[in-house]
Order: C-alpha cells, then sequence, then structure tokens
C-alpha cells in the first residue's frame, strides 16, 4: 500500500451526525494503516530529527487518552437527567464550539501540556500498537453509537488528560476525532522527515492565520 499525504483538516463537524462521525472515525484507522505502511520497527519508534515523539509514541498517546476517556463517557452516558430531550442529529455547534474543534485538531494551535497520564512511554511493536489503537476506537464507537439520536445537553464529560475540560457529551465524540487528526498529522510529519518526503503543508482554513 502507498502511503499518500494526508489531505489536512477533516471536514468540518457543524453538529453531531452520527453516520459522519462513523465515517470520519473509519478514515482515521484508515491513515492510521497507510501512516505505518513499509515502516520498519526501527522507524516506527524513531524520534524525528527535531525532537519529539515518535510515530509509535504519537499513537500510543492517543490510546493512552481514548481508554482514559472511556470511563468518563460512560458515566455521562449513564447518569440520570430530567432535562434529557430527543433533538435531531445534526442539531448546530454554536460558534465557539466549531472553533474550539479547529484549534484541537490544529497543530500549531492550542498548545497544552501534556498529562501525566498520557505521556507515552511504552515501546511496543507496530502490530500490537496498532492493534490497542483498534481495541479502544472499537470501545469508543460503541459508545458514540449508544448516542442513538439523544442529545442531553446537561450532561458533561470530564477530559482526564485536561480536567478543567467539560464538554457536553455528543460534542466530546467530535472532539476526540479532532484530537486523533491533530497526532496523525504530527505523526505524519515524522514519516515525512525519516523518509526525506517534502513536507505537508496544511491548507489554509477561510478566516484563519496560517499554521505555523
Amino acid at each position: 500500500m502507498r502511503f499518500r499525504a494526508f489531505t489536512g483538516m477533516g471536514p468540518e463537524a457543524r453538529g453531531f451526525d452520527l453516520a459522519r462521525w462513523l465515517d470520519a472515525a473509519a478514515a482515521i484507522e484508515t491513515e492510521l494503516i497507510e501512516l505505518t505502511t513499509d515502516l520498519t520497527e526501527a522507524q516506527f519508534h524513531a524520534p524525528p530529527r527535531t525532537g519529539g515523539w515518535s510515530i509509535g509514541h504519537c499513537i500510543e498517546h492517543l490510546i493512552l487518552a481514548g481508554n482514559a476517556l472511556l470511563p468518563e463517557l460512560d458515566a455521562a452516558l449513564r447518569r440520570p437527567n430530567g432535562a434529557a430531550q430527543r433533538v435531531e442529529q445534526g442539531r448546530p455547534y454554536s460558534w465557539w464550539q466549531r472553533k474550539l474543534l479547529r484549534y484541537a485538531e490544529s497543530s500549531g494551535r492550542l498548545k497544552l501540556k501534556t498529562h501525566q497520564s498520557s505521556v507515552p512511554y511504552l515501546r511496543r511493536s507496530i502490530n500490537q500498537t496498532m492493534a490497542g489503537f483498534r481495541d479502544m476506537h472499537r470501545e469508543l464507537t460503541r459508545r458514540a453509537c449508544h448516542l442513538n439520536g439523544f442529545d442531553n445537553r446537561q450532561a458533561r464529560v470530564r477530559f482526564p488528560f485536561a480536567g478543567w475540560v467539560r464538554l457536553s457529551l455528543a460534542y466530546s465524540f467530535d472532539f476526540v476525532l479532532a484530537h486523533e487528526r491533530r497526532h496523525l498529522h504530527q505523526a505524519a510529519r515524522v514519516r515525512h522527515q525519516l523518509l526525506d518526503l517534502p513536507p505537508r503543508v496544511e491548507p489554509k482554513q477561510s478566516g484563519s492565520r496560517p499554521v505555523r
């Protein structure tokens, strides 16, 4: 399988829609397979020349963050609340929610110190790492399907790797994918360095500053 350059930011989520979310989650898994295609174990674990995480550690970070979030999603999904109501999927996100998704995905913005619980330290094989990601994603997908068109706007999800962040339940699933794409871009840049490919330039977003 030939590696292709990523096309930049994912499709903008203007409201939670399960079918769109499932497609976006599947696209991330496909891109991860392409990203690791033909890499040796040494390349998978090699840090970039400029310093930072290896491809393996980028993916391991996503596994740690995703697995830590699953219990928080469970708590929000089962939390009783009389204000719960049925809404149409695709209810528009507010402008600040859409902006936060763009910032979460763009590797040049929203710089946050990685919480100790999600700092990658394992050095697992490519197959083991990919299996760990698939297992985490399968559990995440199962919980997304439990939304089933219901949006409890009173329910909030606490993000364990950023304790001050509490997002509405349905929106949290789109935020997770934005965070995953952020580190896909990071891992892709490492691969470009390792294989001396031309660097990928993220396209400018309308009304936003260039990514540095």
